[in-house]
């Protein structure tokens, strides 16, 4: 009896000691068979004496229960068959470098070299002709433990990206989750629903593209596209579709990246190709070209595939009553499939969007500057041997028609913009100025906006507040480099003056403080006016960074922003302060604020997060970026979607309470990770938790079960919701390549 007790435990025993990952081949658990041998095709090109390994999920890992290789014409058998439960097959180059791929690219896959598959001698491996695989080549499938008899399993660019979709998913893999991935890419790239078990012809063979059916020829153009746009590195082609199409949580863009359009481009080529050599060999063309034409008429920025499959109705629904809750105050906005939003809203500010504002604009930052310039011409008062400064200054700095003047008989000294500008700008600014080396050396800076206004025959702004910047080092080192460097410009170039304004910017502590309220409205209709408050302050602590304390401090203590509609945002009372972010090696934030807006009932959020390990972020960001040789707004947003979301480690709470007439509804908020955790209105039970995938999309799931995909199109600034029972649910505030269009771009 102890025997057989210790024989029963044995395969639990070797299960264990396989867990840690993808194990290799020479650590292989193979559990038991339910089947006898399993073989199938790898298809991209063909894959010839590639390794075909077959892994297993244990707990969080994925753990090698088989290997086998393929023939010569990719082909392979696990000749012990496969285990039970949801399996993975990973395609790859084996160590020996005897690995091959078939090119089936029109337009060839790369030079060859002297390498022996150049068999027209061509110096380019073309269509037909075998390459080396790459060394970082990888392609897979997962399969569902429910099998059809006598399967024969694809390993495919189709499959692989499946599986892509499926290791994103935050569960314990299931046939119930691998049956919904199948349909996604079934609906999205039109291959036959049993494409799983598809054997793939190989389109360089005219005998196999004779036999095949509709539906397999169809899987085989597919795949070779990938090589057709990927050339001599197909596997950098489909790990970028890969990622993508896994990222958008099943879908992929329509025109723009790794896009349909692109895939049916490269698609059509293939068979072109193929057509043209059946014809040349006396063949009738294939028929194939509908679904690449229909992919090439695809509008739109993402696709729109519905997500299906099985669920529990108990799970859906719990999800669906905060999402519901979403769906109606969103709508309410006007934030839903239209994305007429930010139209709408741009609509009360008309007035804004013309010339005359970028005139405003410019007055005012040359009013800025011209603030700047006094206050050093001021500090001349401040060095030693310098002649005593003319009781009025003319500062300069602004456009023709305006002057810029310094009173400094008064106390403090006063700058005073006026007149009218060749802009049509219309200026009547006071500032009180304080002269900078005199502030530096006491420790503080302050500038006092008295009157502060600039108009135009569209627009008129005013505001009034004041400026302090308070030193807490010693600005010694600092006052000596600038009074060195008025009385003789070279005194830049000293290295006592360069070793004294290091160590001031090394013992940097300062905080700018600022308090005011500002209008700007239609010149001709003064009530449709954008108006604000504000009282906030920032804090740079450079040697903090030395005893582990904060570098930067930013706070909203109080203000609000109102809108020309009404339109209101505003910091709540008792609750302050309204926004506050620190930032070392990590950042935190806290916020408290109420909003009355877009037509909704008042409501009121709290925040509180972190987002740990900040350094490392930005570091992998910065390197992504010194990758590229522009960084321009398209290469910045690349990077940045394409983020490991593994680095944003994030954790907070939040409340939400929307004050209807009837009563308060109120939500409570976790995020942990990549995981946002919502309860159901008035209530602590959870109601769903949105597992962020990518910065493009992600899933939500209730019960531990997903429930609904999310598509974030930022190109449209909103997302879609695809509920699991096919319901779609689309939130765009508006376009921005529209919202772009319609700003003025020139300077009057």
């Amino acid at each position: 009896m102890r025997a057989i007790s210790l024989i029963a435990l044995l395969p639990a025993v070797l299960l264990v000691s396989a867990c840690g990952g993808d194990s290799s081949s020479d650590d292989v658990f193979v559990p038991p068979s339910t089947s006898g041998p399993v073989s199938g095709r790898a298809v991209k090109g063909i894959a010839q004496q590639a390794e075909v390994l077959a892994y297993q999920r244990v707990g969080g890992s994925w753990n090698q229960v088989g290997a086998t290789l393929t023939d010569d014409e990719g082909h392979f058998t696990f000749a012990s068959g496969l285990p039970a439960g949801v399996v993975r097959l990973v395609v790859q180059p084996t160590t020996a470098g005897t690995s091959r791929l078939m090119c089936d690219a029109a337009s060839g896959c790369g030079p060859a070299g002297l390498d022996i598959g150049d068999i027209d001698g061509s110096e380019t491996f073309d269509f037909g002709e075998t390459m080396p695989m790459p060394e970082g080549f990888r392609m897979s499938a997962i399969i569902p433990g429910q099998r059809p008899a006598n399967y024969q399993v694809a390993i495919t660019p189709v499959t692989h990206l499946m599986a892509s979709y499926l290791e994103r998913l935050p569960v314990a893999l299931e046939d119930t989750h691998v049956a919904m991935a199948s349909a996604q890419i079934e609906a999205l790239l039109g291959v036959d629903e049993d494409f799983l078990w598809q054997v793939p012809p190989d389109l360089t063979d005219a005998d196999e593209v004779d036999t095949a059916s509709a539906g397999t020829l169809h899987h085989a153009l597919v795949s070779a596209a990938f090589a057709e746009l990927g050339g001599a590195e197909p596997h950098t082609a489909l790990n970028t579709y890969a990622y993508r199409y896994a990222g958008l949580a099943g879908q992929l863009p329509v025109s723009y990246g790794s896009s349909m359009h692109a895939l049916a481009a490269a698609a059509s080529r293939v068979l072109a190709h193929v057509n043209e050599l059946r014809v040349d060999a006396a063949e009738t063309p294939l028929d194939a070209a509908a679904p690449f034409e229909s992919w090439a008429e695809m509008d739109g920025t993402l696709t729109r595939v519905a997500l299906t499959g099985d669920y529990n109705p108990d799970n859906l629904a719990r999800a669906r009553l905060s999402l519901d809750e979403l769906d109606l105050y969103l709508n309410q906005a006007g934030i839903d499939e239209s994305g007429d939003f930010l139209a709408t809203q741009a609509a009360q500010f008309s007035w804004v969007n013309n010339s005359e504002m970028l005139g405003l604009l410019q007055t005012v930052l040359e009013s800025v500057g011209a603030v700047v310039m006094a206050s050093l011409q001021a500090s001349a008062a401040d060095i030693p041997g310098a002649p005593a400064l003319p009781p009025s200054l003319d500062i300069g700095f602004v456009s023709e028609g305006l002057t810029a003047t310094l009173n400094t008989t008064t106390t403090p000294m006063q700058l005073t913009i006026a007149g009218e500008s060749v802009l049509g700008q219309t200026a009547n600014i006071v500032v009180e100025i304080t002269p900078i080396v005199g502030g530096i050396d006491d420790g503080v800076l302050t500038y006092t906006l008295v009157t502060g206004e600039v108009s135009n025959t569209q627009q008129t702004g005013s505001m009034q507040g004041s400026l302090e910047v308070e030193f807490y080092n010693d600005t010694q080192g600092i006052t000596d480099f600038l009074v060195a460097y008025a009385s003789n410009p070279d005194a830049i170039n000293d290295p006592v003056m360069q070793d004294k304004l290091v160590a001031f910017v090394s013992a940097l502590h300062v905080r700018a403080s600022i308090e005011g309220e500002m209008s700007l409205a239609s010149t001709s209709e003064p009530e449709a006016a954008l108006t604000g408050a504000i009282d906030a302050w920032a804090e740079i602590d450079v040697p903090a960074l030395q005893d582990e304390n904060d570098l930067l401090q930013i706070q909203l203590t109080s203000g609000y922003l109102e809108s020309p509609n009404g339109d209101r945002i505003y910091s709540l009372e008792g609750s302050e302060p309204a926004l506050r972010i620190t930032v070392d090696e990590n950042a935190t934030l806290d916020a408290a604020f109420g909003f009355e807006a877009f037509t909704l009932p008042p409501m009121e959020v709290t925040a509180s997060g972190a987002l740990n390990g900040l350094d490392e972020l930005v570091g992998s960001i910065i390197s992504e970026l010194m990758e590229h040789e522009t960084f321009d707004l398209n290469t910045i947003l690349s990077v940045l979607l394409d983020i490991d979301i593994s680095l944003l480690d994030l954790a907070g709470t939040g409340t939400l309470d929307i004050f209807e007439e009837t009563g308060v509804k109120h939500w409570d908020f976790v995020l942990d990770g990549n995981r946002f955790d919502a309860t159901q209105p008035n209530s602590t039970e959870n109601a769903l938790s949105f597992y962020l995938v990518s910065l493009e999309g992600g899933f939500i799931l209730s019960g531990d079960e997903p429930v609904a995909a999310v598509t974030i199109d930022w190109l449209n600034l909103g997302a879609a919701i695809y509920s699991i029972d096919g319901q779609v649910d689309h939130y765009y505030a508006g376009s921005v390549e529209e919202l772009l269009a319609v700003l003025p771009v020139e300077l009057p």
